[in-house]
């Protein structure tokens, strides 16, 4: 699966961060603001621009893949477990993840294959 695992600090809890379409939509939605402007900044360094509300909505949007029902309360408290600095570093990787190339500079996604859905007849034989 793709993502990136982070640990809380005292090694008990694992949380992976994905951000998938979806994580991506929520993120905009919630904030108004773009995930490339965020991406931009973590790969600039300059995420210490970023304000701590924002930090924990992509906290939220990283973990509803595998928690659905996860409240930004909630992904405040895995952000304080894990602690600030490996979280930071962490969403960084995961928001990378979800923009990979391949040796080519080609995008290759991020997630699963859709399931295939049947070929329409077209009547014709």
């Amino acid at each position: 699966m793709l993502g990136t695992l982070v640990k809380s600090t005292d090694g008990a809890e694992e949380y992976r961060l994905r951000f998938t379409t979806n994580a991506m939509v929520a993120f905009e939605e919630e904030t108004g603001s773009s995930v490339l402007s965020i991406a931009k900044s973590f790969d600039a360094g300059d995420e210490g621009s970023i304000k701590f509300a924002t930090v924990r909505v992509l906290a939220w949007a990283s973990l509803l893949h595998a928690r659905p029902e996860v409240t930004q309360e909630e992904a405040g408290d895995v952000i304080d477990a894990c602690g600030i600095a490996a979280f930071m570093s962490a969403i960084g990787d995961a928001i990378r993840a979800a923009f990979p190339e391949d040796a080519g500079g080609k995008s290759r996604g991020n997630g699963r294959r859709a399931k295939a859905k049947p070929a329409k007849s077209t009547g014709a034989a």
